[in-house]
C-alpha cells in the first residue's frame, strides 16, 4: 500500500474507484510568483542540446548542411520573449561549436497572421527577419498544414532536414486527460468534473474507453499498471495531438524538446497524489505532466533517445529524437551528448538561485555585491534572478565604494541581451539604473532607449536619460530631455531630483572659464570639476601611480578628494576640468594655472581610460580654449620615464626645452608650446619667471645661493 491511495489508504474491491476532489480543499495561490521554467539556464541547456542533435546529424549522415535547420517553437511566448532569450543562447554558443556555417532558422508557431503583428513591430524580430534566422509559421491544425510567411506570401513547410521541436510550457496548455493506473484498472475522469465538485458524492471515476486512446498510448499504459497500486497520469492531449502531426511532416527524423513541471520518474509519479494534481490545476490552471509516461510512449514510438531530469522546484525537461520515417531502430545507439547535457543538474537550479538571490537582497546596503555577482553568473545572468537582487543593489553600491564595475558591466549585458523589451516590463529601467552607478552611461543611454520604445516616452525614463546625458558633458540635451519629462508630468520623482541637481550645478560666478569645452571630432568634453565630479574622479586616480607621475597629493576617501576638488576651485588662477566622454563619464582631469601672460598645463587620464591617445587631442583642446582667453605660452613638466605622455604631447606641437631644475627636481623634463616667433630662449626666460611669480619651490640654474620659499602648490608634471 503506497501513500498515495486515493481513499484513505484502503483496499476496496475491485470496483471501486478513486475518490473525488471533495478530498482537495482549495489552496490560496502562492504569494511568491514560480520561477519561470523559460529561464537562461534552461536556455543554455536546450541550445547546446541542440547544437549537439546537429553535431550528431553531420556525423551520422542525416543532416545535410547545405539545407536549412528548422528549430520549430510551440509556445514562443509573449511577443517571443521565450524564443528570444533562446536564439541568443545559440548565437552566443554556435561560434564556438567547432561546427560548419550552419544556416538555421527559428520558426515560431501562431494559429493567426494577425498574432505575429507584434513581433514584426519589434526591431530584434525585424532584425532577425531581415537575416532568414527567424520565419513565421502559421498553422492551424484545424485549417491545414503550416506555412512559412514571407514577404512574398506562403510557402509550404517542407524539412529537408530532422527538425528540432521546441514545446517549452506547451504539454500543460489545451486539453488534458487525467487517467489513474488503480490496481490493476486503467481509469479515467474529467478535469472539469472533479475541479467543478458539483456532487461530491458522486465518484467521477470510470474505466477508460480503449477506443479513445490510440494504439501506442493504450500499449504504453497498459504497460504502466503493473507498477502503481493508485497514481495519477496526465496525459496532453492537444499538445500530443499537435506534436504527432508534426513528427509525420518530418520526415527525415525530429528532436522534440519540452520543458514544464511534472513528474520525470516513476517514484515521483507514485508520489504525486490526485489532490496535488487539482490543486495545481486551481492555482495554475494547468496539471503536472507525467514525463514518466511520455518516456515510456516515445520509446515504444521508437525514439533513438528519451532522457528526461528534474529541476529542484519540480521543473522537468524531457529530450526525445524520433528517427526518419521506415528507419530501423533497432539496437540505435543514444546519441551521449544531448543525454548528457539534458542530466546535467545545471538546468535546473534556476529556482534555487533564484530564491538564494531573494534571500541575498533580504540584506539591503548590506548585500555582499561580489556575492550577488557570482550569484546573478551562476544563474546565467539571468533577468529574473537579475531583478531579484535589484532592490537592494542600488543602496549597496551606495554603500560600498568597491567593486567589481567590470564584472557588473559583463553581467548587465548579458542580462540584457537575453531580454525582450515588452509593455510590461521595466527591467530596462532596473538594467539602467545599476549601469549609471557604476558609470555605464552609453549602455544605460541604449538601454532606456530601447525600454521607450516598447513602453512610450515616459517621465521617469526621460529624467533617467537626463541624468546620462548630464554626467556625461550634454547639459544642452539633459535639459531638453527634462523639459519633456517634466511637461509628461510635473510631478515625477526621478525627473524632479535630476532637474534640482542640474540647477545645483549651474555656475553663478560669470568667469568665461566656467564653460563646457566639446572637441570637435572625439567623444570628449571638458567640464568645469565640481563636487559631482568627486565619486567618478576619486575611482578613477585609484591607481597611486598616477599621483606620483602627475606630482599631485594622494586621494584615498571620497572626503579627501571632496576636500581636494574645493581647494583647486578657490585657488586663483587655476582652472581645473573633469574629462567627460559622452558613453563613460569622467574619464580623466586637465588643469591650467594661469599667471599671464602664461599658464602650466597639468593632465592625467584616468586608470580604466589610459592608452587610447586622449591626452595629446585634450592637450590641444585646452590649449586652444586658452588661447581664446589671450594667453600664448603654455608649460607643462613631464617625468623622464613618462614616455607615454611625452610621446602624446610631441604629437600635438608641444616641444622640450633644455633647461632643467636643480636637484632634487632634476628627474623632470619641461615642454612648451607657444606662437611660432617666441624662442626657445624667451620661453626659458618666462618658465623661470613664471616659477617667481607663482612662488613655485623649484629652483633653476643661477638662482642655487637663493633660499627655497614656502610655496603654493606647484602644477606637478603632466
Amino acid at each position: 500500500m503506497t501513500a498515495n491511495s486515493l481513499y484513505n489508504n484502503k483496499r476496496k474491491a475491485s470496483a471501486a474507484k478513486p475518490a473525488a476532489a471533495k478530498e482537495s480543499p482549495p489552496r490560496k495561490p502562492a504569494t511568491t510568483a514560480p520561477a519561470r521554467l523559460v529561464n537562461a539556464l534552461t536556455c543554455d541547456a536546450l541550445a547546446e542540446t541542440i547544437i549537439h542533435y546537429w553535431r550528431h546529424g553531420l556525423h551520422n549522415g542525416t543532416l545535410d548542411a547545405q539545407h536549412a535547420l528548422d528549430i520549430i517553437d510551440l509556445m514562443p511566448g509573449p511577443g517571443g520573449a521565450h524564443g528570444y532569450m533562446l536564439l541568443q543562447a545559440l548565437r552566443r554558443r554556435l561560434p564556438h561549436a567547432g561546427l560548419p556555417a550552419l544556416r538555421w532558422r527559428y520558426l515560431p508557431v501562431q494559429s493567426e497572421r494577425a498574432l505575429f503583428r507584434e513581433w514584426l513591430d519589434t526591431p530584434e524580430w525585424q532584425q532577425a527577419q531581415r537575416e532568414e534566422r527567424m520565419i513565421p509559421m502559421l498553422w492551424n491544425p484545424e485549417a491545414g498544414l503550416p506555412c512559412l510567411l514571407d514577404p512574398a506570401g506562403r510557402r509550404a513547410w517542407n524539412p529537408a532536414n530532422p527538425a528540432v521541436l521546441l514545446a517549452q510550457e506547451f504539454l500543460p496548455a489545451g486539453q488534458q486527460r487525467l487517467f489513474a493506473a488503480h490496481y490493476g484498472k486503467l481509469l479515467e475522469a474529467q478535469l472539469e468534473t472533479l475541479l467543478a465538485e458539483l456532487n461530491p458524492d458522486r465518484n467521477p471515476w470510470h474505466p477508460a474507453d480503449p477506443a479513445s486512446l490510440s494504439p501506442d498510448l493504450a500499449a504504453t499504459l497498459q504497460a504502466m499498471l503493473p507498477r502503481f497500486n493508485s497514481a495519477p497520469l496526465c496525459w496532453p492531449q492537444r499538445a500530443m495531438d499537435m506534436i504527432e502531426r508534426l513528427t509525420s511532416l518530418a520526415t527525415r527524423g525530429c528532436l522534440l524538446l519540452a520543458t514544464a513541471h511534472g513528474d520525470a520518474s516513476e517514484a515521483a509519479l507514485r508520489l504525486r497524489s490526485f489532490a496535488q494534481v487539482l490543486d495545481a490545476c486551481r492555482q495554475v490552471s494547468r496539471p503536472p505532466v507525467s514525463f514518466a509516461l511520455l518516456e515510456q510512449y516515445f520509446r515504444r514510438r521508437g525514439a533513438q533517445l528519451v532522457a528526461t531530469s528534474s529541476g529542484v522546484d519540480g521543473a522537468c525537461l524531457q529530450a526525445a529524437a524520433l528517427p526518419p520515417q521506415g528507419q530501423a531502430v533497432a539496437g540505435a545507439a543514444e546519441n551521449k551528448g544531448i543525454a548528457s547535457v539534458i542530466l546535467d543538474p545545471a538546468w535546473g537550479r534556476h529556482a534555487a538561485l533564484l530564491q538564494a538571490m531573494r534571500s541575498l537582497a533580504g540584506g539591503g546596503e548590506r548585500m555582499p555585491l561580489a556575492a550577488a555577482l557570482a550569484l546573478l553568473q551562476c544563474a546565467g545572468c539571468d533577468p529574473q534572478v537579475f531583478s531579484a537582487a535589484f532592490p537592494a543593489l542600488i543602496p549597496a553600491f551606495q554603500a560600498q565604494a568597491q567593486q567589481d564595475r567590470r564584472g557588473w558591466a559583463q553581467a548587465l549585458q548579458a542580462v540584457w541581451s537575453q531580454h525582450l523589451p515588452q509593455e510590461d516590463s521595466i527591467l530596462h529601467r532596473e538594467v539602467a539604473a545599476v549601469a549609471m552607478r557604476i558609470a555605464e552611461w552609453g549602455f544605460a543611454r541604449t538601454v532606456l532607449t530601447r525600454g521607450m520604445q516598447a513602453l512610450g516616452r515616459n517621465a521617469s525614463d526621460l529624467g533617467y536619460l537626463a541624468w546620462c546625458d548630464l554626467r556625461t558633458g550634454r547639459k544642452v540635451a539633459a535639459r531638453k530631455l527634462l523639459e519633456e519629462a517634466l511637461a509628461i508630468d510635473g510631478a515625477d520623482k526621478i525627473a524632479g531630483e535630476v532637474h534640482e541637481r542640474m540647477l545645483q550645478r549651474v555656475d553663478q560666478s560669470g568667469s568665461p572659464w566656467r564653460v563646457t569645452i566639446a572637441h570637435p571630432t572625439l567623444p570628449l568634453v571638458l567640464e568645469p570639476l565640481d563636487q559631482s565630479h568627486a565619486e567618478a574622479l576619486l575611482h578613477q586616480y585609484r591607481d597611486p601611480q598616477i599621483a606620483v607621475m602627475t606630482g599631485l597629493q594622494a586621494l584615498n576617501t571620497l572626503d579627501e578628494t571632496r576636500k581636494w576638488i574645493t581647494e583647486h576651485n578657490q585657488e586663483a588662477g587655476r582652472q581645473p576640468y573633469a574629462v567627460m566622454h559622452h558613453d563613460h563619464g569622467l574619464v580623466g582631469y586637465v588643469c591650467l594655472s594661469n599667471s599671464a601672460p602664461s599658464t602650466y598645463f597639468c593632465f592625467w587620464v584616468g586608470v580604466d581610460f589610459q592608452g587610447r591617445g586622449w591626452s595629446g587631442p585634450l592637450a590641444t583642446l585646452l590649449c586652444d580654449f586658452a588661447r581664446s582667453q589671450g594667453y600664448r605660452q603654455f608649460f607643462t613638466s613631464i617625468y623622464d620615464d613618462n614616455t607615454r605622455s611625452i610621446r602624446s604631447l610631441a604629437r600635438v606641437g608641444f616641444r622640450p626645452l633644455s633647461l632643467r631644475a636643480l636637484a632634487p627636481d632634476n628627474d623632470r623634463c619641461f615642454y612648451y608650446w607657444c606662437d611660432p616667433d617666441v624662442s626657445e630662449a624667451a620661453a626659458t626666460a618666462e618658465l623661470v619667471a613664471y616659477h617667481v611669480r607663482e612662488k613655485l619651490p623649484l629652483r633653476f640654474p643661477g638662482m642655487e645661493a637663493e633660499p627655497v620659499l614656502e610655496a603654493e602648490t606647484a602644477p606637478g608634471p603632466a
